[in-house]
């Protein structure tokens, strides 16, 4: 399997990064201001929906192999 070169890289590492932040911004609010509004089961649900759908969309972002080369 060939590497991706740096420019055709350079956007999913910067996807990933700002999606990590995004992610990590929600779990704090989550635990800090809505966790009291729900119960621990519903608060672990959420957690777990965010996570999964974190980890989704960096794996569809990281899975999409360019058709060209450059």
């Amino acid at each position: 399997m060939e590497e991706p070169s740096g420019r055709r890289a350079t956007w999913r590492i910067a996807f990933s990064i700002v999606t990590t932040t995004i992610w990590l911004v929600f779990i704090l609010y989550w635990i800090g201001f809505l966790w009291g509004r729900f119960e621990v089961g519903q608060n672990i649900a959420s957690l777990c929906i965010s996570s999964v759908a974190f980890a989704g969309l960096n794996a569809l972002v990281w899975a999409i192999r360019p058709t060209r080369r450059m």
